[in-house]
This record gives C-alpha cells, sequence and structure tokens, in this order.
C-alpha cells in the first residue's frame, strides 16, 4: 500500500486497554423477566428457556441507576427458533417510559446463537426497560448487556480537530486530503476473540469513504471500505476481524469530507458461562488450577516478532539476565496447594542453553530449578517442580543464559482440591454401598451423559471379575462429580456376543454416548479372537436398559490399523450423526483422527444391506483429519476425543502426543469445525494455544481420553490422569474433572 508510510509516521497516543471490555456486565435469564411462557429446555444454559405461541413479548427487564452506570452498551440475546426458519426478536430501550430505540435481530438456527442486538446508550434518566415484542415460535435462555469502551476522535486525531456540536465532545476530525483520521493503539492485548470495529461518523458533503485498516502485531489483517453519506452522525461497522495476538492498531486512510467523531471495539460475544468454549478457545478461559502468561506480559528481556510463537511474539535476550518475571495475582492462588510451572521455549541457535527459574514468596524460595534447552522448536519444559503456596507474595522469575526465545508460562495447581467446583478426583461406588468401590480398575474413557438436572450418566470400560472388559453405566445425582455403578454391564462380554456383521466379540470398551430423538446411542471399540479393533454401533430406549449392539462401523481390515476410541457428533441443525475414530498405524508409528457420517458408513456398498459383512466400511484412513505438521507436540499421536456444539462452532477436546503409543510427551488439546463444514474432515483447525493440559511426567499416556460435558449451564473437562498422587506400583489412573470458567477481566 503506498499510502502506508503516513500512516506509520503519525505520532501515536496510547489510549485505555481494552482489558476492560466485557469486564462489568448485567444478565438475565430470560425466564426470570419473563414475559412469555416458561419451558424446560436441556440446551438453555440453566435448562429453562421462554417461549410464545403468537407475536407478543418474551422479556422484560428493568434496572436503574443504581444497578446501571450511564455510557454505551451492547445487548446480545441468546435465542433458537424452533423450527429453523427466520423469526424476529425486536427489543426496545426505554428509559424513564420513553423509547429512545428498537433494536432486532433475525433469529433464523435451530439451536441456540447468541445475536448481538445492537447499541444504546444511558446518559441520563433513572430507569432503563429493555422489552421486546417478537415473532412467534422462538425460545429466548438468556439477555446480556456490556458496556462499549470507545474512544474520541479528539484523544486519537489523524487529521483536524474542529467545534462539532454533534459530536459526543463538541470536538470531531476533518481532513481535506485523503489520510487517517484515526489512529486507535492498544499497547497491552484485549482480550483474544472475534471483534468488530464502529466508527461514528458524518459526510460534510457528498458521500465519501471510510477505508478501515486492522493490524495485528505488525500485520494488516482486515481491510474494509465503507460508504457515508447521511449527513448525520451514525455509527457504521468499519471492519471485522479474529484477534489471536499481542498487538493490536485500529487506523484509517480515508477520503477527505468526513466528520470522525467516536472509535469503538466490540467483542462479538458477550463473557459468559454460556461461552465458556469460545473464551477457552481464544484464552480467555481457563480450566480451573491453569494460569498461563504471555512471556511478554510479563518481559525482562527484548521482545520481538517470532512467527513460531503462540501469539507471534517472544522474549529473548543477547547477555545473561531475566526473561520472565511474573507476580501472579493473590486471588489466582490457593494456600496451602500445591504447584508447578512450565514454560515454553526454544533455542534460537540450535544449541542447549540454561534456562533457570525461581519461585519467592516474600523473599522466600519457595523452589528453583534449571532447565537444558536445546531444540530449535518450541516446546514445553518443567521450569519448577512442585511447590506449596503461602499467602504471601509470590514471584516467578528467572536469571538465564542468552539464546533462547521465551513464548509464555504457565502456572498450575497439582494438588487435588476436595471442596470446590473446579477440580476435583471422579468418584466411583458400588450400587447401594457409596463406602465401595464401583469398578475394579480405572475407568479409563468416560462419556458423560447429562439426563436432566438431577441426573447424569457415565459410561466406562469395566473387567470385574473376569479378563474381558464390559461396559458399565454409573448415575450422579451430584451433578456428575460421584457415580452409582450398576451391578449389570450394559454391554456385558461375560459370555461371548455374536454381533451381525462383525462375528465373535469378547472385549467392549472406551464407549462414546449420545442423546437423540428415538433414545441413546453408544459407539465403543470392540475386538474378538479373530477380529481387529473396530467401532461398533449399539442403542437404548431409555441409556441403562436393553442395549442392543448393531453392528460395525468400520473394520479395520489392515494387520497394521485399527478402528479405535470413536465418538459420536449429532448436527445441531439436522441431527445426523458422524462417526469419528483412531487409526494407530503400527508400522508407520502415526496415529491418526478420521471421520465420516454414518449414513454413508452404512450405505456406501449399494449391493449391501448394513450391518452384512459386505456393507461394513473397511477403510480406516478415509477421512482423515489434519495432522499436526512435524516437530509439533502432537505430530505423531491425534488420539481420542469428544466433541460439543456451541453457537454455531463445534469444538474438539483430544489427547496428543509426540509418539502414537504410550511413550513420549502427552498432553490435551482443542481443535474446532463450524456448522457450515462439519462434513468436511479437513475442515477441522487445531488451536495455536494448545495444549491446554500437559502430563507431568512423560514415558507413559499419563494424561488421555479428554471428554467435554456441559452439565447444569457448566463446562468440564474430564480426563484420565494419575495427577501428582501416581506411583509406579500402586496408583491407578484416576478420573478427573476440571471446570472450564470465564476468567474475570
Amino acid at each position: 500500500m503506498k499510502h502506508s508510510n503516513c500512516i506509520w509516521l503519525m505520532v501515536l497516543t496510547l489510549l485505555m486497554p481494552l482489558q476492560s471490555l466485557a469486564a462489568s456486565q448485567w444478565a438475565k435469564e430470560a425466564e426470570v423477566v419473563s414475559g412469555g411462557q416458561v419451558v424446560a429446555d436441556e440446551d438453555a444454559s440453566n435448562a429453562q428457556a421462554v417461549t410464545r405461541a403468537d407475536a407478543g413479548i418474551y422479556t422484560w427487564w428493568t434496572l436503574d441507576t443504581a444497578e446501571l452506570s450511564h455510557g454505551r452498551y451492547a445487548i446480545y440475546v441468546r435465542a433458537r427458533s424452533l423450527d429453523g426458519q427466520a423469526r424476529s426478536f425486536s427489543e426496545s430501550v426505554k428509559i424513564d417510559g420513553q423509547l429512545v430505540d428498537t433494536l432486532s435481530a433475525t433469529v433464523d438456527h435451530s439451536a441456540y446463537r447468541w445475536y448481538r442486538l445492537g447499541f444504546f446508550d444511558f446518559a441520563n434518566g433513572q430507569t432503563l426497560l429493555l422489552a421486546d415484542w417478537s415473532s412467534p415460535s422462538l425460545q429466548v435462555d438468556k439477555l446480556i448487556i456490556e458496556p462499549i469502551v470507545s474512544a474520541a476522535g479528539a484523544d486519537i486525531a489523524g487529521g483536524n480537530l474542529v467545534a462539532d456540536s454533534g459530536a459526543s465532545t463538541g470536538q470531531a476530525i476533518v481532513r481535506q486530503t485523503a489520510g487517517p483520521y484515526t489512529w486507535y493503539v492498544h499497547s497491552v492485548s484485549p482480550p483474544h476473540g472475534n471483534y468488530s470495529v464502529y466508527v461514528r461518523a458524518r459526510a460534510l458533503g457528498a458521500a465519501t469513504t471510510f477505508t478501515q485498516h486492522v493490524v495485528v502485531n505488525g500485520k494488516t489483517v482486515a481491510v474494509k471500505a465503507t460508504e457515508i453519506g447521511d449527513s448525520n452522525y451514525r455509527w457504521v461497522r468499519a471492519a471485522d476481524f479474529e484477534y489471536t495476538g499481542s498487538n493490536l492498531r485500529l487506523s484509517d486512510y480515508s477520503s477527505p469530507g468526513l466528520a470522525v467523531d467516536r472509535v469503538a471495539l466490540v467483542q462479538s460475544k458477550p463473557k459468559d458461562e454460556t461461552l465458556s468454549l469460545y473464551h477457552l478457545w481464544y484464552g480467555n478461559a481457563h480450566l480451573a488450577g491453569i494460569h498461563t502468561q504471555q512471556a511478554e506480559a510479563v518481559a525482562g528481556g527484548s521482545v520481538f516478532d517470532d512467527e513460531l510463537a503462540d501469539d507471534a511474539r517472544a522474549v529473548s535476550r543477547d547477555s545473561v539476565g531475566i526473561y520472565t518475571y511474573w507476580t501472579p495475582a493473590a486471588s489466582q492462588l490457593v494456600v496451602g496447594q500445591s504447584y508447578t510451572v512450565d514454560v515454553r521455549a526454544r533455542s534460537l541457535d540450535g544449541g542447549t542453553h540454561s534456562f533457570g527459574m525461581v519461585a519467592r514468596s516474600n523473599g522466600n524460595v519457595l523452589a528453583e530449578k534449571s532447565s537444558a534447552i536445546g531444540s530449535s522448536v518450541y516446546g514445553w519444559y518443567k521450569a519448577l517442580n512442585s511447590f506449596v503456596y503461602d499467602g504471601g507474595a509470590l514471584t516467578l522469575g528467572d536469571w538465564s543464559d542468552p539464546g533462547l526465545a521465551i513464548d509464555s508460562i504457565r502456572l498450575t495447581r497439582t494438588a487435588v482440591e476436595t471442596s470446590g467446583d473446579g477440580y476435583r478426583r471422579v468418584g466411583f461406588f458400588a450400587q447401594g454401598n457409596p463406602s465401595a468401590p464401583g469398578i475394579t480398575e480405572t475407568a479409563a474413557r468416560v462419556s458423560i451423559v447429562p439426563v436432566n438436572a438431577q441426573t447424569t450418566y457415565a459410561y466406562f470400560r469395566d473387567n470385574g471379575s473376569t479378563d474381558r472388559y464390559k461396559v458399565m453405566v454409573g448415575t450422579s445425582t451430584d451433578a456428575g462429580l460421584n457415580f452409582e455403578v450398576r451391578a449389570q454391564p450394559v454391554i456385558d462380554t461375560s459370555t461371548t456376543l455374536n454381533v451381525p456383521g462383525y462375528g465373535v466379540m469378547d472385549n467392549a470398551y472406551d464407549p462414546s454416548v449420545i442423546r437423540t430423538s428415538d433414545g441413546y446411542q453408544m459407539v465403543f471399540e470392540a475386538s474378538g479372537p479373530q477380529q481387529r479393533v473396530s467401532s461398533l454401533l449399539a442403542h437404548s430406549a431409555d441409556g441403562l436398559n436393553g442395549w442392543d449392539v448393531r453392528g460395525p462401523l468400520v473394520k479395520s481390515a489392515q494387520s497394521n490399523g485399527s478402528a479405535s476410541t470413536p465418538n459420536l457428533i449429532r448436527r445441531a441443525d439436522s441431527g445426523e450423526l458422524y462417526l469419528q475414530w483412531v487409526n494407530v498405524h503400527e508400522f508407520s508409528l502415526l496415529t491418526s483422527r478420521h471421520q465420516a457420517s454414518l449414513s454413508y458408513l452404512t450405505t456406501w456398498n449399494p449391493g449391501a444391506v448394513w450391518p452384512q459383512p459386505a456393507a461394513v466400511f473397511t477403510d480406516t484412513d478415509f477421512g482423515q483429519l489434519p495432522q499436526a505438521a512435524a516437530g509439533s507436540w502432537d505430530d505423531k499421536n491425534f488420539g481420542s476425543g469428544s466433541v460439543l456444539f456451541e453457537d454455531g462452532i463445534y469444538y474438539m477436546a483430544y489427547e496428543g502426543a509426540n509418539h502414537p503409543f504410550c511413550e513420549g510427551n502427552w498432553g490435551i488439546g482443542m481443535a474446532r469445525n463450524s456448522e457450515a463444514t462439519l462434513a468436511d474432515p479437513g475442515a477441522w483447525e487445531k488451536s495455536s494455544l494448545n495444549p491446554w493440559l500437559k502430563a507431568i511426567n512423560s514415558g507413559t499416556c499419563w494424561i488421555s481420553y479428554p471428554h467435554l460435558s456441559k452439565l447444569n449451564g457448566h463446562y468440564y473437562l474430564y480426563y484420565q490422569h494419575p495427577e501428582i498422587e501416581w506411583t509406579p506400583t500402586g496408583q491407578i489412573n484416576d478420573i478427573y474433572r476440571r471446570r472450564i470458567s470465564v476468567e474475570s477481566e
């Protein structure tokens, strides 16, 4: 762009950092401010929603100035169309009884989504009323209003400042020649996510063009030109972009003939527990007990651009000294709990350099360690072994060799907290006897299925008194924390089963279960005396009784392959089912992940009716998801996982490693796919912030079998892990769960 030098030479004024974006919000469940009929809805944030059979009021929400300060706000509604047809939701904004605006959105999806209705100003008055008059056949779950952080053109001038009574501050920015009106810089990174840029502007004469540029870490990520012809001020949507960097700059290079009043930056999704997966993807949410900081945010060295780093920036030094110095907030720590520290780093020259970390509390050394880093590829290194937080002012700092690049550091609570909901060991007890164990060994992979607000099922494997694995089920009445295990297996291999299209099956394990309109569907891994590892399908009307093994969906025909640890995905819009499975290539030493629709797997051969043997799909290499690049933490293992849908996106938690078997370094990562491209296995993308959890040791699987679940409006990650209490001779791999929650800004 030939005009870019003009922009870069502007004198910059730093504005309020956007950490305050969405820091305060007001939220209401629709049924609390209901004007319609309250109904049970498992997909709603607290299992209740509001609906109407005719046009009218769904919600009626009143606030006063004791609750709401003056300012500009965005309003969001979480809603869905009962039949998938386009419906209008129109919100009236009244201040002291006077209508000031009507904000609308078209709700056109059968699955819940958040809709940003628009913006309103609350500058004067005592009472704010938000009420809708909307189309029938919607279900409305929740309302949120959030303050918008904006800046006056007078404070971010790139043009000429003039008096203008129509501007919010009585002053606006104008230009007589093409060039920048505004230059909006955030030296501290706002929360990652999807954003829109709005500008309040008007035309001084004929219609003219405002062109917005979005620059992230020095690279232009979005450019949009918008024609403005109204002589009265109005807000214009000037750009949309995805932000995962550490430095954001908003600037324009626009035609003359405008008056520019304000610039605003608005995140597309509100911060809410019902959006934890969205915020987890962008690093604005966390798994309880884990806190991660970018090195440049706690830098003691030189910050430089590094495309290999998570956010394209890292910290380096050319002499011995401090790379990072971090003082975690006391609110993030629990007195008496054990913690470890990891660092994500690489060697700049491929030689081995020492990274030395120390933890101090009120000047007292709690732990120190030196780590040798010799790889030119980023990896996670154990910077500090376990230490106990004593309640003092904790600082984490290093004194290290030159020649390293430090990307991020991570503080993880490793002791199990039994008093809270954030981080717990899951219990399995015998039927009718809470004091007795309900399983004979680790449950390994668990599949958590919410039945209603009071009851949750867990499906898992156990071998009982025999050497054959069976699929068991447990029932929880404490929101998925402790399960009473039924004595009778749901898939019982105590006696040999002869499965249609498969033959003899004597082991069944690693299930994945979902509820559908006609009951419960299960896929599980199975094997037999003459059979390779395969993925089989079963069905039950109530999830507890009468499980019918219908046949194999994918069966490996090769001695070096498998169709293992399968999981089911249900399309939110149509209900269509997809199968994912894992193929372990024993000769090529690669574990890959694959996907196909159940309809394809059962009808691919028109010459046979499933589950006839000729109809069983045997190409376990079909539909491969993208494997990580060589040298990545998960390049050799894209393993077991589970998928949840949220607001138009499917999120997957998966196990990964740099080895296909139980060796190497294991962790848990996240991938996503959109509603429109779910059928395409190649459309899955992995998060640049992976891994979200990392095993504390290498050499065994250690951390595996992740399962995402939403229970009573809260998200949890279940997984198998020995945690800190593992010993080589006695401790089995227990099942733990961590709460996923949105961090307060």
